[in-house]
């Protein structure tokens, strides 16, 4: 930007400005938004560089940069100037190896001092901090704010030399690119407050109709159907554990299992494994390493219906249920039995809202995940609601009882097992 900008150079910098802002209301990822943000600001300013540093809690992060100054990330005088616009709402303006003192307050004091005033200096204020501005370029800065926190401070390097006047008006392009993404991080809360009232209106929706019915069949099909539909899986099936071994008894999207088709003999076979086996298993395609009395059933059970993704969990009986009393209605004592599991399995990759994305036909690092790092099992587990444990017929005293052994929630009297499925039934 040079200091007499022309009619053109105001049409770019208002282009640029308006372009954020309509991104900014879009659900752009963070670290995508704070790019464009710092490069848009260095194009508009015609600056040597830029960075945004990410507030974290214990201080500040750099989360993205270009043209970082060399010694601009470990300098203590740089990190005094991030602490201040920890607290701070105005922006700053800094000449070249030059910088000021804090007084106990952890405000600006005195005039501005350059390099040659050092720590041993005679300066009242110097056991306070000094913020300092290592580097030969002219040091612009404003934090980024929303009404209760400080999200980052946006920096930017320029060439020195400009006029008062023309600093000022850095500044105040800098300042409303920093209320752009202010506004940006404040709709940012508004979809996740929407999304989470979302999925609270899921739990809901899916524990009313697991509990609209005492009948057996009637609540495995609703999990099948409902839950399919609250964790966006390919197909979701239930069964029940007879005894040593498991059996499907319904599937989303059919009105019916058949109990001669194999995959549906497979499954029972791989599930009644992993509930002897007792622990929870999550394969991803191709990398399956499990003792040979899972891995064969495994084997059979891709074979007829392969799948990225196959997580198996068992289930375990509450712990007031009359599945872990003995014939006498006494409690029985240890572990509780397992009667189910959880299997889920997803073909297709998902995008960050759950819309599916096309298949590459493999299994690249972006599916190799665990139940703990899927982003959406991962806030079903966060968000569940406690009215959300399966089969249990005292339908008024419905209580989430995650057994944190087995990575399962607890299921009543008629134990079910939830797995998710590609087809093939």
């Amino acid at each position: 930007m040079s200091s007499s900008p022309s009619h053109q150079d105001f049409h770019e910098i208002e282009s640029l400005i308006d372009e954020l802002a309509e991104l900014a209301k879009s659900a752009v990822a963070a670290r995508d938004f704070h790019r464009e943000m710092v490069e848009r600001t260095v194009r508009g300013l015609a600056a040597s560089g830029g960075a945004f540093w990410s507030a974290n809690g214990d201080g500040f992060e750099l989360e993205y940069q270009t043209n970082l100054p060399g010694d601009v990330a470990t300098h203590a005088g740089h990190r005094q100037l991030l602490d201040e616009l920890q607290h701070a709402e105005q922006s700053r303006s800094i000449g070249p190896r030059s910088g000021y003192w804090l007084n106990a307050e952890g405000l600006p004091v005195g005039d501005e001092v350059g390099d040659s005033s050092s720590d041993s200096a005679d300066n009242t204020h110097r056991q306070n901090g000094r913020v300092f501005n290592p580097t030969d370029l002219l040091l612009l800065c404003c934090p980024v704010r929303t009404d209760d926190q400080t999200i980052g401070v946006v920096e930017v390097y320029q060439r020195p030399g400009a006029s008062p006047t023309v600093q000022a008006g850095y500044l105040r392009f800098i300042e409303t690119i920093a209320e752009i993404a202010g506004s940006y991080h404040e709709h940012r809360h508004l979809r996740r407050l929407e999304d989470r009232a979302e999925r609270w209106q899921a739990y809901e929706e899916f524990t009313a109709a697991l509990h609209s019915s005492l009948d057996a069949n009637r609540t495995a099909y609703a999990i099948a159907g409902e839950g399919r539909r609250l964790i966006e899986c390919d197909r979701l099936s239930v069964a029940k554990s007879i005894g040593r071994r498991c059996e499907v008894v319904a599937v989303s999207g059919v009105d019916s299992v058949n109990r001669r088709s194999n995959v549906i003999r497979a499954a029972d076979r791989l599930a009644s494994a992993v509930v002897a086996a007792g622990e929870p298993q999550w394969i991803h395609a191709g990398a399956a390493d499990l003792p040979p009395m899972l891995q064969s059933p495994l084997d059979e059970y891709l074979k007829e219906s392969p799948s990225r993704i196959l997580g198996i969990i068992p289930l375990l009986a509450k712990p007031h249920s009359p599945a872990v009393a003995d014939q006498a209605g006494r409690p029985r004592t240890g572990t509780p039995p397992t009667v189910g599991c959880i299997d889920c399995r997803m073909l297709r990759r998902r995008s960050r809202h759950g819309n599916r994305r096309a298949s590459d036909g493999g299994c690249g690092p972006s599916c190799g995940i665990g139940i703990g790092e899927c982003p959406r099992v991962r806030q079903s587990a966060d968000a569940v609601p406690d009215s959300c444990s399966a089969g249990d017929s005292s339908s008024h005293d419905r209580r989430k009882t995650a057994s944190h052994r087995h990575g399962a929630w607890s299921a009543g009297r008629r134990g079910v097992r939830v797995g998710v499925h590609s087809g093939g039934f």
